[in-house]
């Protein structure tokens, strides 16, 4: 019994520190990312057209994550509709309910750019 839980502790040890260097490396990456320069290539010869600033890159990342999520929420919203009409079919309250809460999820997906234009934060 002791081996047992001293193996799962084991586990549970080397499962976290597997977790605080992923995290690290994580962190080193977007410290590198958004405090330091880029260099752009424009052509094959990798000679440096132009420099992006960390407040470029961060835009162009929250334009690329407001576009997936508008194409995902898309997504949720044709499978809600799918879903609901399946469960009005059979009768199923339940899946009326779960259908509607997707429903809603495809909504708030789909207006996240919104709501980031209008705080400012993509632009």
């Amino acid at each position: 019994m002791k081996n047992l839980v001293r193996e799962r502790f084991d586990l549970a040890k080397n499962k976290m520190c597997s977790m605080n260097q992923k995290l690290a490396t994580g962190l080193a990456t977007a410290a590198t990312m958004f405090g330091v320069p880029v260099n752009v290539y424009a052509d094959t010869e990798f000679k440096a057209a132009t420099t992006q600033g960390g407040s470029n890159i961060v835009k162009n990342l929250i334009t690329v994550v407001g576009n997936i999520l508008t194409w995902a929420g898309v997504l949720v919203l044709i499978a809600s509709i799918v879903a609901f009409l399946l469960a009005f079919r059979n009768e199923d309250v339940e899946g009326k309910h779960k259908a509607g809460l997707a429903f809603a999820i495809g909504v708030a997906m789909v207006g996240f750019p919104a709501i980031f234009n209008t705080l400012g934060i993509m632009g």
